[in-house]
């Protein structure tokens, strides 16, 4: 599906997310606003979703609150993801172009091949990374 909901200006996206996908919903979300907008994550969520956590841990956290009505009809799976910092990205780069790490690409697709790129991985029938080029041009 190719839609995007501005949760800006569609302040309960989650009913618009239920809207686009005939009430099923979401069968990913990658929630990175934090506690903030979790309600409306689990709330887009299918059943049996994935709910990506990409939150920043921030040195004054807020407080998570979960209502009855978030948890209806949910049974998704919520995993963190930790991403870390600038400053680790930034000395990761340079270990990588110090000690010249290169991956293992399996195969590289096409942006237009990106669903059999996603099936590829799925299926586990690849050993290393499995690309997919974005041509920058594209309009």
């Amino acid at each position: 599906m190719d839609d995007v909901v501005d949760y800006v200006a569609t302040p309960e996206w989650s009913n618009e997310v239920r809207a686009l996908t005939g009430g099923a919903g979401a069968d990913l979300v990658v929630e990175t606003q934090g506690p903030a907008t979790f309600g409306q994550s689990l709330r887009a969520a299918a059943t049996y979703a994935q709910i990506c956590l990409l939150w920043v841990v921030s040195a004054r956290p807020e407080a998570l609150t979960i209502t009855e009505d978030d948890l209806n009809g949910s049974l998704a799976t919520i995993r963190r993801e930790f991403v870390g910092n600038r400053g680790e990205l930034e000395a990761l780069c340079q270990a990588v172009a110090v000690h010249r790490i290169r991956p293992i690409v399996d195969r590289v697709f096409g942006f237009d091949d990106a669903i059999a790129a996603y099936r590829s991985y799925r299926d586990e029938d690849s050993f290393g990374k499995v690309v997919i080029e974005v041509d920058r041009h594209r309009g």
